[in-house]
């Protein structure tokens, strides 16, 4: 997403379980909330939300 100029997103903790004998991607919660990279002044993405 582009906000204000720049890229940005959200950063989320996940952890791999094994769930009924199944490998699942467990998201365990939001860890930083709308954080730019270093190349998110470069972002080519129409701006939006």
């Amino acid at each position: 997403m582009r906000v204000g100029g720049s890229c940005v997103q959200d950063y989320y903790q996940q952890q791999v379980v094994l769930e009924n004998g199944k490998l699942m991607n467990k998201t365990l919660g939001k860890v930083l909330s709308q954080r730019a990279d270093a190349y998110g002044s470069a972002c080519k993405m129409p701006s939006g939300g």
